[in-house]
């Protein structure tokens, strides 16, 4: 395993799509960042901030979300296309440890990149807007209502669950990489699932009749669902009816369901990964 640990981060220093990702996630970076800027318009920062930009990088549905498993489903189709699964397997390593280095390293991949584009883009953010971890942020279907404020409570909660969900994101990748070996028909399935997951049925839980009818199954049984639909607590200011903010906010429930949730499906994903990759021939 060290060994193919050893020669995955040879490869990546090498690796031209890796460092092709870094600069387009440099670019999308600065490109939120002028759009966020057009938005406020030249007035008062609230878009264009580090805290802002610093929550809605990590979406795995949108901007440069979608471009981290695109790359690294080509990074692992790669392997097999080039023979190097095939090599692997001939210079005497099992079929299990091969499978969950591909795992662990696409893990490596995808959080380096994320914790990359992310650094980037709070900083260009709090270079322009400051950064303030008690203020505004567009976060999921929160998007529709200007007055919805962070916590610094809620941003660590926030990350340490957004780290699961790119770990869920990464078995899922691999395990359709590995299952058809092609770049063709995995790249719509690894972005199509999180836009559903994480845009669609957040917003379809909110219909009463569904939302009654599900209850908190999406919580447990979906891994974006805290992520794509955060808690909004409402704040009143003294003698007036109507709420003057909506504070972000995830519970401690929430946190350990969501976290086991996403460990649960990382598991059957890598579980399954691995049963059929041991099963099939590599050529």
């Amino acid at each position: 395993m060290a060994e193919l640990f050893r020669a995955f981060f040879f490869k990546l220093r090498k690796d031209l799509t890796f460092r092709v990702t870094l600069i387009v996630g440099g670019g999308v970076a600065a490109l939120m960042m002028f759009l966020y800027m057009l938005i406020d318009g030249g007035g008062v920062h609230r878009m264009c901030t580090g805290n802002n930009l610093f929550i809605t990088s990590f979406n795995p549905a949108q901007n440069f979300g979608l471009a981290i498993p695109i790359n690294l489903i080509t990074f692992t189709v790669l392997e097999f296309n080039c023979g190097i699964i095939r090599n692997k397997i001939i210079a005497g390593n099992s079929k299990v440890k091969i499978y969950i280095s591909l795992y662990l390293t696409g893990l490596v991949f995808t959080l380096s990149i994320l914790f990359a584009y992310v650094g980037l883009a709070t900083l260009l953010g709090t270079i322009v807007g400051g950064f303030d971890p008690n203020g505004f942020a567009v976060l999921g279907l929160a998007s529709s209502n200007y007055s919805s404020y962070l916590t610094p409570e809620f941003i660590y909660k926030f990350f340490l669950i957004n780290i699961f969900v790119y770990m869920t994101v990464t078995a899922f990748t691999i395990f359709f990489s590995t299952l058809f070996r092609n770049v063709g028909p995995c790249i719509p399935i690894c972005i199509l699932v999180p836009l559903i997951l994480c845009t669609l049925m957040p917003i379809i839980a909110t219909i009463p009749d569904v939302k009654d009818a599900l209850g908190e199954s999406p919580l447990y049984l979906n891994p974006f669902h805290v992520i794509g639909n955060p808690s909004l607590i409402p704040f009143y200011r003294e003698g007036e009816d109507w709420p003057f903010m909506n504070i972000y906010q995830i519970t401690n429930y929430e946190l350990v369901v969501s976290m086991f949730c996403n460990l649960v499906w990382t598991g059957i994903f890598v579980g399954f990964g691995t049963l059929i990759f041991v099963k099939r021939d590599v050529k």
